[in-house]
Order: structure tokens, then sequence, then C-alpha cells
């Protein structure tokens, strides 16, 4: 009670102290700051014309909370004072010291932060979701003390723009649940909810559909290019998403892409194009595609306007000879095939003009030229001829006829046939004879003889040394054939006329006007007996 009669006041502190906020850190531990020198504006309770009577000592402000977790405590501070001397009594009397005032002092919630260095999220490919997964693990960073604060992922999912866009490195929002353990007290945290990790959204490869593709076959020609029918399309494709294929190119591909084979690789080129809101870097497109065709070898012509046949004589044989090459038309750029001439044949050993003569030959490749590119004839044909041998007829048997006034006289019977008949015969020869005179006598034998049997038609049959007589009336005896050799007196006139027969069809010169001597006959004899064989 002051000398006034009024009760002395204890003026309150509503300003000055400051009680920074502090984050949990397990203790209780504040951190007050006074700001001097006081001014009234610090208080309430004091005569404003007082103040400057007031000797302020220093404030008493506590430094702890009494208790360490989160929260906002409010905490009693005092601030002694005194007054000047010589201040009246009438102020200092009105005032009690020290002033009082309550200040909050905050511990917040400590902020922790996620440790992602163990926790991985997965790539995927590109497939219009966002959804991913993880592996590893994610611990807070800021625990106190021993306090335990379990994380567990709940779900993993690409974010920000175009979340659900192929692309490297994109963010992954990793959603957590936290739990704590051995007392620790989730208040006194800011736990993450979730938390930022990286993967990447893999474009999605398509693969060509060839389905209704197809490469053309093409002949040999030494390109590869070739073209294809149908379409393709891509198979893999995402939701509404749509890409087309446009063909620009097909070419034959690998080893020995133009060289002639079936079932060859052909490589397809491709161009893309996106549509509808697609976006083609969510893709990998193909560029190219695989099919398969045929490069024919190419049928090549024998080119035989240098190439003749050797005309023969009938022999019974069907081979003959040739002259001149033959080349092939039709081959491909510097592709080089020689042909060689293996043998000839007749279509038939029977005489004829302009028959088909078969000309079979052998091909050789040079170069690097691959045989197999082409189809190579192995034959072709041209024409030449057989001309008829030359056979002898000699001892024609002929029906003596009397005088009818005409030198005209038919055989009738047999003749003997000299020269080689191969496999002819056996002949027989029919001659329309005539003599040169019609009156009696016997005379040499002219005229037209026709072989009869097996092939006689190829050969050329001439008469040798033949006589035919004319005879008399019937009463008048038949005359003597006069003979060039009696005057020799040679007995051998038949074997003499055969031996001179062989002789003109082989070309041996020999007189006939004389008697062989017995060495030549002999030996003309056994020439003659052995072709008759």
């Amino acid at each position: 009670m002051g000398v006034w009669g009024r009760m002395a006041t204890q003026p309150s502190i509503i300003g000055g102290i400051t009680y920074t906020p502090k984050p949990y850190d397990g203790n209780a531990n504040v951190f007050p700051t006074a700001s001097l020198p006081p001014t009234s504006l610090y208080f309430s309770g004091i005569a404003t014309d007082d103040f400057s009577f007031f000797v302020w000592g220093p404030p008493s402000m506590p430094t702890t909370t009494g208790n360490p977790t989160a929260g906002t405590y409010s905490i009693s501070v005092s601030w002694p004072f005194s007054f000047l001397f010589g201040t009246p009594s009438v102020i200092s009397s009105k005032y009690i010291s020290p002033a009082i005032g309550s200040f909050s002092a905050t511990i917040d919630p400590k902020t922790l932060t996620a440790n992602t260095s163990l926790l991985s999220a997965s790539n995927i490919t590109y497939n219009g979701d966002v959804t991913t997964t993880t592996s590893g693990s994610v611990t807070f960073d800021g625990l106190v003390g021993s306090d335990a604060i379990t994380a567990t992922v709940t779900g993993a999912v690409f974010s920000g723009p175009g979340a659900a866009n192929a692309g490297t490195s994109k963010p992954v929002t990793v959603s957590l649940s936290a739990s704590a353990g051995g007392g620790t007290l989730p208040t006194n945290y800011t736990i993450p909810t979730s938390t930022i990790v990286s993967a990447n959204i893999d474009p999605k490869t398509l693969t060509a559909n060839t389905s209704a593709l197809s490469a053309s076959n093409i002949t040999y020609n030494g390109d590869v290019t070739t073209t294809t029918s149908g379409p393709v399309t891509f198979n893999g494709l995402v939701g509404s998403d749509a890409i087309t294929a446009t063909v620009t190119g097909a070419v034959f591909s690998g080893p020995g892409a133009a060289n002639a084979g079936t079932s060859k690789p052909v490589t397809v080129s491709l161009s893309a194009s996106a549509s509808g809101g697609t976006l083609p870097s969510n893709y990998t497109i193909p560029t190219s595609t695989i099919v398969s065709a045929n490069i024919d070898p190419k049928t090549l012509t024998a080119n035989k306007s240098l190439l003749s046949a050797s005309n023969i004589t009938y022999n019974g044989d069907v081979t003959t000879t040739t002259s001149g090459p033959v080349t092939f038309n039709g081959l491909v750029g510097s592709d080089a095939i020689t042909a060689t001439v293996t043998g000839a044949t007749f279509n038939n050993k029977d005489v004829g003009n302009g028959k088909t003569v078969t000309v079979t030959f052998s091909a050789a490749a040079s170069g690097g030229t691959l045989p197999s590119n082409y189809n190579i004839p192995n034959s072709t044909t041209v024409q030449a001829n057989i001309t008829a041998a030359p056979l002898t007829v000699i001892d024609v048997t002929v029906d003596n006829k009397a005088p009818d006034g005409t030198p005209i006289m038919p055989t009738s019977g047999s003749a003997t046939v000299v020269g080689p008949t191969f496999d002819g015969g056996p002949f027989t020869a029919t001659v329309i004879a005539s003599v040169p005179s019609a009156s009696p006598g016997c005379y040499p034998v002219t005229g037209v003889v026709t072989l009869n049997g097996p092939g006689s038609t190829n050969f050329n049959a001439t008469i040798v040394l033949n006589n035919a007589c004319i005879t008399g009336s019937p009463e008048t005896p038949r005359t003597p054939i006069p003979d060039r050799y009696a005057e020799h007196g040679n007995s051998n006139v038949i074997n003499d006329r055969k031996a001179n027969a062989y002789a003109a069809s082989r070309a041996i010169p020999q007189p006939l006007a004389r008697p062989m001597d017995a060495s030549t006959r002999t030996s003309l004899l056994r020439g003659a007996t052995a072709v008759q064989r």
C-alpha cells in the first residue's frame, strides 16, 4: 500500500523478449533474446511519464521448456527494475519489481528427408501407363538419437508433364508410409509422404507385320532391285496409337545378293508416319523388314550363226563333225561362259538333205561368272546332208532275147553286190538294161540299177562288166558270149570280173583290158569277199 493509499502495480512484460523457435532435437533447451535497452513499449502498467525513472536490470529468461518434445510452451520471464536516485516516492511507490510476462517457446517438428540411396525405380517399356515398381529401401535422414521411424513404399508412378511418354531419367514419385518404433513420437517430425527418384520409359519396339507383303521374283540380271505388293503394318502399338508404314524400296540382300537362288532374303525399306496424336518417340520403329523371293536363273540361247555340221556319205552311223564356234546369247554384263562342242549326231543314219544334226556342248565359266545364274543349253541343232554310198553290181544275169527291133531288155535273176553295205542288205539288184544293138549278138549291159532290200535307198549302185545277148530265131543256136579274156585263154573270167569290180569300188587303179596276174586277183578277191561278208 502506497503513501497515497493505493496498491502498487507489478508491470507486465509485453515485448522485448523473443524465443526463437527451434526444431526438435531431443532436449528442452530454448533460446530467448532480449532487445536492449528496454523501451516503454515492452511493458504495460507503467505510466509513460514514469518510465524515465526506471533502472532496468538484466531480464531473467528461462532457457528450457522442461519438455523436449515438439510443441509450444509458455515460459515466465521476469525483468527486475529499480529507480533513479531522487525519484519521487510518489512514483517509485506505485510499482512492484520485477516486471513479469509470459512468452511462447516453440519446439517445431523436425523435418526428415527421405534417403533414397538404396532405392531404385524400375525402367519400363512404354505402355501408355505410368505405374512402375521399386526395389531397395527408403530410410529417413534427421532422426534424433535413438528415434526410429520406418518407411514403407506404397506405390511408384512416373510423374510430371508427359509422364507416360518415353524418356530417360524421368521423375518417379514414390509414395511412403511411416511407422514409429521404440517410443518415438511421430509428432516430433515432419515425415515425407513421398520422394522422387528417376527411371526410364523405354520406347516400345514395334515389329513389322509382313503377312500381306510379298516381294516379286526376278530373273537374274546382275541387279538386286525388286518390287513388292501388299501393305506392311506394325505389331505392338499401344491403345489407339496409329503409325502407318510406307514401302520405299526393296532389294535382295546378304552374301551373293545378285546371284540366282530360291527363297533369298529381300530387305524392304520402310518409312513411318504417326497420326492421331501418336508420338513416334514412344516407339522404336523398324526402318526395314525382311521377306523372301527368288532370283531365277536366266535362260541363255545358243548362238549358232558361225557353226556348221559336215555332210557325210552314208556309212551306217549318225556321227559327224562340226566347224565354227557356239556362243551364248543373253549373258549379263561382263559374265563369260564358253561353249565347247562335244559331239554332233544326225537324227538318223539314212540318206537325206537338210537333215537335223544335234550338236552337244559343254560350258565353262570364267572371270568369276557363276554358272548357277544361268540355264545353259547343252545342245543346239543345225542341218547337214547324208549322201548315198556307192555300191557296185556285177554278174547281172539276164535272159537273152530274140531280136525284136529294140535294144531294151528287162533283167531277171540275181546280181552280185560289191562294196560295204554296213548294216543294210542283203541286197538284190534289178536292172532296166539296154544293149547297143537290136541285132543278134552279145553286148555289154548298160542301164539303171535298182537295189532291193533293207536300207537299199542309202546306196547308189552301178553295173560293172556285164554282158547280155540277143539271140536269133528260136531255131538258131545261141551264139557264145564274146569275152575279152578269151584271147588269153584265162579260165578265171568271173573271178577277174569280181576283182575288177572291187578295185573300181575302192578306186584302185586296175586296167580292165588285160587278164590280172594271180597275186593281184587273189588280193582283190580277198577284199571283195570280206566286204560281202
